[in-house]
């Protein structure tokens, strides 16, 4: 009865692997159900001999190993003719004035990457990519840093679909992978001046005289303080301080003569801003904070956090300069994050939920069969519906999607 049971739950979706979910306890203990909950939320569920391991290694060892991966500085993933390698150099703050030059996040990319073609074809490319990223996290090598950039990748919204070079996409993926659990201030100064970002969010023709505000609302909007923390006077002045940043050879580009270099009102903050010294406004609002980690604490427990639960959280990220790291540690760590109504009580993603059953079952599936499963469940990497990125939760669950689920 309770296989039946668990088959019934796994077919909606639910991150229900064995029976023993079903007990609830009111006490924390590291046990297989323990264990396989941290494996289901920090990774892409367990196998037996994984789940075995982690419990007789302990919570904070488990943790440790998985965190100790991720925080590194990443590797590329291999696929089609070539490979993509993740030496990045960290953006650099900018300074105003007619005389700087400033310097985007780069990647080394070797020249076969795109296969004999000659061109960029945008879908084999993604393609291609996905399904090699698809089976490193089925091989499991760094499980939370792939859960973290799919984070990443719902936050800081680009699609190819929009973007009209496949290569920019699968940068910007690399260098959302390479810094998965650094800080915020690093994701958001490089993506600030990523290629395909600029071109997806129309900042590419952002300038002076007619300064795009696309750009500038969705990093206040939906990057960093979230809806009713600023005005749209503020969404005008981060425009202009982000006029100029375009793109050249898809290398970003600082185009002097197009970037108002006048004084600026951000929240209160008056100087001659430009988009560097906005981000640093925007991370020092408590608004930040409090929007990031309500979003972290929902994606790995699948509830919102209450009042209390954010503040600590919130409180954490602004102490330890947003430091993801130490937000996943301390997560993970805490025996709230265990508790009866968080453990086997959340709908998983398509990659996640295919992904997931494959490694359980510890049937080798190729990346490009789970890839297309996720894509006609609603979650197709590269190509988020639209700058919000993908609805989490029972937004997942229609009629269609729970079929393909279960026919995959």
């Amino acid at each position: 009865m309770n296989s039946v049971r668990t088959f019934a739950l796994a077919s909606c979706s639910l991150l229900l692997a064995s029976s023993v979910l079903s007990r609830p306890q009111d006490d924390f203990e590291w046990n297989a159900r323990t264990a396989e909950h941290l494996l289901n939320r920090a990774a892409f569920g367990g196998t037996t001999a994984e789940i075995e391991r982690a419990v007789a290694d302990g919570l904070e060892a488990t943790v440790d190993r998985l965190i100790a991966r991720a925080s590194g500085p990443g590797e590329g993933l291999a696929s089609g003719a070539g490979r993509l390698r993740g030496e990045f150099d960290l953006p650099q703050v900018m300074t105003s004035g007619p005389d700087f030059e400033p310097q985007g996040a780069t990647l080394a990319l070797i020249p076969d990457f795109f296969s004999d073609r000659g061109v960029f074809n945008k879908v084999a490319d993604v393609r291609g990519y996905s399904s090699a990223w698809i089976d490193s996290m089925y091989e499991g090598t760094d499980p939370l840093r792939d859960r973290m950039t799919i984070f990443w990748h719902g936050h800081f919204v680009s699609s190819y679909r929009e973007v009209q070079s496949s290569r920019d996409m699968l940068r910007q993926l690399e260098f959302l992978r390479a810094h998965a659990l650094s800080d915020l201030e690093t994701l958001a100064q490089g993506i600030a001046r990523d290629p395909a970002m600029l071109e997806y969010l129309n900042n590419d023709i952002n300038v002076k005289a007619s300064p795009n505000e696309n750009w500038a609302r969705e990093l206040m909007e939906l990057f960093t303080l979230g809806v009713g923390n600023y005005t749209e006077a503020d969404i005008k002045e981060a425009a202009r301080a982000f006029s100029g940043w375009t793109t050249r050879d898809h290398e970003f580009h600082f185009a002097r003569d197009q970037h108002d270099y006048g004084p600026k009102t951000l929240l209160g903050v008056t100087g001659n801003l430009d988009g560097a010294l906005v981000i640093d406004v925007l991370l020092e609002r408590e608004a930040c904070a409090n929007f990031l980690a309500g979003k972290l604490l929902a994606y790995f427990e699948g509830l919102a956090p209450s009042p209390e639960r954010l503040e600590q959280y919130a409180g954490l990220l602004r102490d330890s300069g947003y430091r993801f790291d130490d937000f996943v540690r301390t997560l993970f760590l805490d025996r709230e994050f265990y508790r009866p109504e968080i453990v086997g009580n959340r709908v998983a993603a398509p990659i996640e939920y295919f992904v997931g059953m494959a490694r359980r079952m510890e049937v080798e599936t190729p990346g490009d069969i789970l890839y297309v499963a996720a894509a006609l469940s609603g979650q197709r990497l590269l190509a988020p519906p639209n700058v919000k990125g993908w609805q989490e939760g029972f937004s997942w669950l229609n009629t269609g999607s729970v079929m393909q689920r279960s026919n995959y």
